[in-house]
């Protein structure tokens, strides 16, 4: 029997979403809190990152990360995702959890 960790198959997965499971040092990866919110208003590097989470639990916020990751999945005969998406459709759960999406200032709620 084959050990799936050492298949060629998950060596692939890994090095194909390296960004998120490792650093390779790049600004992308630069992950410290204290950075400033220099991007996009409607992205979460921008004034949209800002905001608190609150009123959920710790369950809430890993529906939210599960969701995203399930949105983000790719259709085809092999396991494949868009990490940025799954960030930003976990991102938009917890907005909703929170009622606050489209947490975006310009956008009038309808």
């Amino acid at each position: 029997m084959s050990n799936f960790f050492e298949s060629k198959e998950f060596k692939q997965f890994i090095f194909d979403h390296s960004l998120i499971f490792e650093d390779r040092t790049d600004l992308a990866m630069q992950v410290h809190r204290e950075r400033p919110y220099t991007g996009q208003s409607h992205t979460d590097f921008g004034s949209r990152g800002k905001t608190e989470v609150k009123g959920l639990t710790m369950r809430d916020v890993t529906d939210c990360i599960a969701r995203g990751f399930a949105q983000a999945l790719r259709p085809g005969d092999k396991w494949d995702f868009d990490e940025h998406a799954m960030v930003q459709n976990a991102l938009c759960n917890i907005e909703k959890m929170m009622g606050i999406f489209p947490n975006i200032p310009e956008v009038k709620r309808r």
